[in-house]
């Protein structure tokens, strides 16, 4: 994956000091955030550097189908924020809600709301 460009990179930044943060770009060009209550938000380019990637990882204990099947009721179109999310899990077998904005529209108050949905969307359906 390539990097953020330069833009979307000092979004990050922004977002991350204003959560009291810093922002260390990993190896592999992402950015990651760790949170007590909402989880881990991760946010990267997709390969064209044309779309940022941002996705809520949540660290759950998945015994049965009952958390995956509400992980899935929490993908689809949210009109307030016009954002579609994707449910799916990680190489972990953690749940994991992503979307795609275009990077000509990534600004901090586009990231928050975002990072906003995201948590939302886990927490509506108890994940």
């Amino acid at each position: 994956m390539p990097d953020l460009d330069p833009s979307s990179a000092r979004t990050v930044a922004d977002f991350a000091q204003s959560m009291g943060l810093s922002s260390r770009q990993n190896d592999d060009g992402s950015f990651g955030f760790d949170f007590e209550n909402a989880g881990r938000l991760s946010i990267l380019s997709d390969e064209t550097g044309d779309t940022v990637l941002v996705s809520l990882t949540r660290r759950i204990i998945a015994d049965d189908v009952v958390p995956l099947a509400r992980l899935a009721g929490a993908a689809g179109y949210i009109p307030n924020v016009d954002l579609l999310l994707q449910a799916g899990l990680n190489k972990a077998g953690q749940p994991v809600l992503t979307t795609a904005l275009q990077r000509r529209h990534f600004d901090l108050p586009r990231l928050d709301a975002t990072f906003a949905a995201l948590r939302d969307a886990f927490d509506a359906q108890g994940i």
